[in-house]
């Protein structure tokens, strides 16, 4: 069996592997310049995460793909001081202790040990896949894409996979799940941002999350913040430019800390368009046998990292039973 996945994050690249694990002849397109998707580790002045800050690990074949990963010390365990700010002046309240988990040194080393026996070809937007007599042919950019394949997974966000689905019945499916934009704002500071806390969850204002970057295992750049807009805000100024979202931002950074920052070094921001997952389909895969077409996702009834790898794998497990 000859498979073609569109897109490189968590649920490409487990679906990828166990349907290799399971003998098929497995392709991956990704349009970025390397797989992660929303795992990604950004190459700026230092590296941030800036996109999945962290991860969970409550299913038992997740918890040894992690423990796996963490003897080849690709993951490790980070344990924060991490609080919860209710109303920005207030004091910010413990939050859970559950075990979180990062890829070392960046969120996209995941991806990167993932990706390794796999045939991924990034810098390839998939624009269309075609249903034809002898299987599926995909285009980029307009221009037909060689090889033919017996089936397709789609593991884009649910509105780039119902319109690369088109017409196909799944495409409706897909399109019931919802995701919500996040403005990420990366900073360096010349001296340590002086809070009892590594990272913090906001329930109110224009930031929903905000972590010390550099307290993560791996990370060579203690003075590194990482800030996520609420999804909320992040939709309401979605289309203005980094730079006019950038001093907002900073702004509110500085309203929840209630101190002075020290010198900025370094501060910069990406645009998210589809980062916070709001609705999901109750379904942990998409997949059609007869057109030998499906799609998988963190969209897919659990919206996590954990929900992104089990979802990608539930479909391979039914691609190959098929």
């Amino acid at each position: 069996m000859r498979v073609a996945i569109i897109g490189a994050g968590v649920a490409g690249l487990s679906c990828a592997r166990a349907l290799s694990a399971g003998g098929a002849t497995v392709t991956v397109f990704d349009k970025g310049r390397g797989p992660a998707g929303r795992i990604s580790t950004r190459r700026a002045a230092v590296p941030f995460d800036h996109g999945a800050q962290y991860f969970t690990a409550r299913d038992e074949a997740f918890q040894a793909e992690v423990a796996r990963l963490m003897l080849e010390d690709v993951v490790a365990e980070w344990s924060p001081r991490i609080v919860a700010i209710d109303r920005i002046g207030g004091a910010p309240r413990p939050s859970s202790d559950l075990p979180r988990f990062v890829g070392v040194p960046g969120m996209n080393a995941i991806a990167q040990a993932l990706a390794a026996p796999l045939d991924v070809q990034v810098n390839v937007t998939v624009t269309a896949v075609e249903r034809v007599a002898d299987g599926w042919h995909l285009k980029a950019s307009g221009e037909d894409l060689p090889g033919r394949f017996d089936a397709v997974v789609l593991t884009a966000p649910p509105v780039q996979t119902a319109t690369l689905l088109g017409a196909h019945p799944l495409a409706e499916q897909a399109a019931a799940a919802r995701m919500a934009p996040c403005w990420a704002v990366m900073t360096s500071w010349a001296d340590a941002v002086d809070v009892p806390y590594d990272a913090a969850f906001v329930n109110e204002g224009p930031l929903a999350w905000i972590a010390r970057d550099g307290s993560k295992p791996g990370r060579p750049h203690p003075h590194t913040w990482v800030l996520h807009g609420s999804p909320t805000w992040s939709t309401e100024h979605l289309e203005q430019t980094p730079d006019e979202v950038l001093p907002m931002l900073l702004d509110a950074f500085e309203a929840i800390v209630r101190r002075p920052l020290p010198t900025l070094a370094f501060s910069t921001a990406h645009r998210w368009r589809y980062a916070y997952v709001t609705a999901v389909i109750d379904e942990p895969y998409l997949w059609d046998a007869t057109d030998r077409i499906g799609a998988a996702g963190d969209w897919c009834r659990a919206p996590r990292v954990e929900g992104a790898w089990l979802s990608g794998r539930a479909l391979a497990g039914t691609m190959l039973a098929s």
